[in-house]
């Protein structure tokens, strides 16, 4: 993954209403009203990760709002 994808995806995260932080190991840390929701890595992997990320990303999010009904 490139950094202008990386950047794409943290913008698109952050559009979803995550918070995204940077963690220690140099991976963004996406959170969703507090909870964590998973990591984007910003290292370069196969030409999947970015939609394997947004799927990920968004699976988790339905999953907090479908708990807090």
């Amino acid at each position: 993954m490139t950094a202008p994808e990386v950047r794409k995806l943290i913008a698109w995260v952050q559009r979803l209403g995550c918070q995204v932080a940077r963690a220690r190991n140099g991976h963004y840390r996406v959170t969703f009203g507090g909870r964590y929701v998973g990591t984007i890595a910003c290292t370069p992997s196969d030409r999947r990760t970015p939609l394997n990320d947004k799927a990920r990303i968004r699976r988790s999010i339905r999953a907090i709002k479908a708990a807090g009904r």
